[in-house]
């Protein structure tokens, strides 16, 4: 059974060769997907042909995303892509190791794909979110920030403020918009002086989604050199300063750098916060290294 499976996978990858680079992309991840299902219902294999099978899926992968990224008729055909196919492809681009000038922009067409589709990466996602309080611990002009807790471990809860007098479908739209953005941009980051990444809670205040990072129980900075006496200031604006680099490095602009968007985390170090929550303010660029279009252009 099983190299009879192995050789109907051989005969669609070959069929795959004659497909657009989308609908290749799409159908070499299903027949990577058939790959590991067969891997595992068999058990442990030792046959190298799986391994190198494998191999050659992450390397045509990886070239397929390329075509994809420098198509514009690839790039029109993303984002006609609706329902499973949709979800599929921003799981892929998610979960493919890429260099960082094409993830960003891979990054750029997953944004406008969730907000034409309605979808977001599976990978954002995260459930087991517990929280008790009713009222925020910290509120500022585009959300409140809630105490809770994932397995045990303290966490913040972000929850965008709307500023309509009640929540009708489109506000919450826009709503999860403005959170799948950040979200995108924010789990691509990794930087010690960049507040970390975790997910999105769909649950906690539904239908208000929340973003969620580690709890800085130390607060702002603001908050911290009010409360702290002989505090290295100049050693929090150097981490700033190095987290404002990486930022750049990865082609991302804040524009809006201010005390009340840095944490201070249990370490006493500076954490920046609140990456693409103003309008307009966010950019992402292009592969040629000009500026790409703002991510709130793709309302």
């Amino acid at each position: 059974m099983f190299i009879a499976k192995r050789t109907r996978r051989v005969e669609g990858l070959l069929s795959v060769a004659a497909l657009d680079c989308v609908s290749s992309l799409l159908e070499s991840s299903d027949y990577r997907d058939e790959l590991l299902d067969i891997w595992r219902e068999v058990g442990d294999i030792s046959d190298q042909r799986v391994y190198d099978a494998l191999e050659k899926d992450e390397g045509e992968l990886l070239r397929l995303l390329q075509a994809v990224a420098v198509s514009t008729s690839a790039t029109e055909m993303v984002l006609s892509l609706r329902g499973r196919r949709a979800q599929q492809f921003m799981d892929i681009v998610q979960d493919q190791p890429t260099s960082t000038q094409l993830r960003l922009c891979l990054l750029h067409l997953v944004t406008k794909l969730s907000q034409y589709c309605g979808y977001q990466p599976a990978s954002l996602s995260i459930s087991d979110v517990s929280c008790d309080a009713s009222e925020p611990r910290f509120s500022g002009s585009f959300g409140d920030v809630f105490l809770a807790s994932l397995h045990g471990v303290p966490v913040a809860l972000k929850r965008m403020r709307p500023i309509w007098t009640s929540l009708n479908p489109d506000d919450i739209e826009a709503i999860r918009q403005k959170h799948c953005r950040e979200a995108l941009i924010w789990q691509h980051l990794s930087h010690p002086n960049l507040l970390t990444f975790i997910g999105i809670d769909n649950k906690t205040f539904h239908p208000t989604p929340c973003l969620v990072s580690p709890w800085m129980e130390n607060g702002t900075v603001v908050s911290y050199l009010r409360k702290h006496q002989g505090v290295n200031v100049a050693q929090l604006l150097f981490e700033v300063a190095q987290g404002l680099e990486y930022l750049h490095f990865m082609k991302v602009c804040h524009g809006d750098l201010r005390g009340s968007n840095v944490l201070v985390d249990n370490d006493g170090h500076a954490r920046i916060a609140d990456f693409g929550l103003r309008g307009g303010i966010l950019w992402v660029f292009a592969l040629d290294g000009t500026r790409g279009d703002s991510l709130e252009d793709t309302r």
